[in-house]
């Protein structure tokens, strides 16, 4: 049976209510969230709504800053103490807005008159009292850096080159960079503290820090349905980024579409991704082609893992808990499939005969 929810019970209005914010997890009352100070607020819409499967409301909001909120909710203006630093204040700004609580805007905007107002909000720089914390930690982190070791990947150096010099992943990233059409296409992998680039194209840096990372936002979701791709088409403009040492330094990320890779089991190591420098979006078509070249990064990443599974027994039936496609024994055996199938892809040009070979699987590779 699915949990019951806040709307379940309309009289209850001290009935306990949990916020999934952004992977952060807070937990008040209904009337603390929907009445006083957070009357008429987008909370009230929020709780008015279907709850997630565990009970749940969830929120696409910055995590860090609600806490913020969640005070001035429970103790109201005379116990507000606002964030120190400039930009954290600018930020929970635009988040009160968003959350329609005009009495926070106005307690922020008045209480703190060295605080500026600009034209441009996002243009300002990080100074030394911020700190930009990045992506929070998925639930399964354990389990996924654990697979990711197993898959003995991490600080490797790509040894094996197939076509022109170039690796299987490197095939990839500079086939993804020609057809998507951006500057810096990279394979990341996501550690415990930094994010490691297996392939990079038009990038020099090796690594960066996990809390830079915009591929961590990939891992946040556990729930095998939803992998979804991340898309930032302008990341001056998004809370999630606007701080991010990566936008406001080089290699000043403005755009930014992420392709979660997802193991058999389902697990998420991190993402295919392309970066821009200026602000753009990706069309449909070229929005399929980058999620298939991210199966093909998975498929890679997980050779000698699926290779094994296919050598060994096949076992008679599959159990209930086995049947998603997405992460389980059925992911596994369609995955050990498509290692099998011969994939060539060639970029062919109409007004060119010379037409180069872009990428081959490499059980294939003799057999031109």
């Amino acid at each position: 049976m699915r949990p019951c929810c806040a709307p379940c019970l309309p009289k209850a209005a001290n009935v306990k209510v949990t916020l999934d914010v952004g992977g952060h997890r807070y937990t008040s009352v209904k009337s603390t969230l929907t009445t006083g100070r957070g009357a008429n607020s987008a909370l009230v819409d929020l709780l008015n709504g279907p709850c997630e499967e565990d009970g749940s409301y969830f929120l696409d909001r910055d995590g860090l800053q609600f806490l913020f909120i969640m005070n001035y909710l429970r103790y109201g203006p005379g116990a507000f103490v606002a964030p120190e630093s400039r930009t954290a204040r600018l930020t929970l700004v635009a988040e009160a807005k968003m959350l329609r609580l005009p009495g926070l805007v106005e307690l922020l905007e008045n209480s703190e008159p060295s605080l500026p107002v600009s034209p441009n909000p996002n243009s300002y720089a990080l100074t030394e009292e911020d700190t930009y914390f990045g992506a929070p930690i998925p639930k399964n982190e354990a389990e996924r850096i654990a697979k990711l070791r197993s898959l003995d990947v991490m600080d490797t150096k790509n040894t094996d080159t197939w076509v022109n010099g170039d690796t299987e992943y490197d095939l990839i990233t500079r086939i993804s960079a020609a057809i998507i059409g951006t500057p810096i296409v990279l394979v990341s992998l996501v550690a415990e503290d930094k994010q490691w680039f297996k392939s990079r194209c038009g990038l020099e840096a090796n690594e960066t820090s996990r809390a830079s990372s915009f591929c961590a936002y990939t891992l946040v979701s556990t729930d095998l349905a939803d992998a979804h791709v991340l898309i930032v088409t302008d990341a001056r403009r998004d809370l999630r980024f606007m701080r991010n040492p990566l936008v406001l330094g080089e290699p000043y990320i403005q755009f930014y579409c992420g392709v979660p890779l997802i193991t058999s089991e389902g697990l998420r190591m991190g993402s295919l991704c392309c970066i821009d420098s200026k602000p753009r979006d990706i069309s449909p078509k070229e929005l399929g082609l980058q999620i298939n070249f991210g199966y093909l990064t998975s498929q890679a990443l997980e050779s000698k893992y699926l290779e094994e599974q296919n050598s060994q027994e096949p076992r008679e039936g599959i159990s209930k808990e086995e049947e998603h496609f997405l992460g389980g024994r059925l992911r596994a055996e369609a995955m050990c499939d498509f290692g099998r199938t011969a994939i060539c892809l060639v970029w062919a040009r109409p007004d060119s005969m010379d037409w180069p070979l872009m990428h081959l699987g490499e059980d294939h590779l003799t057999e031109l």
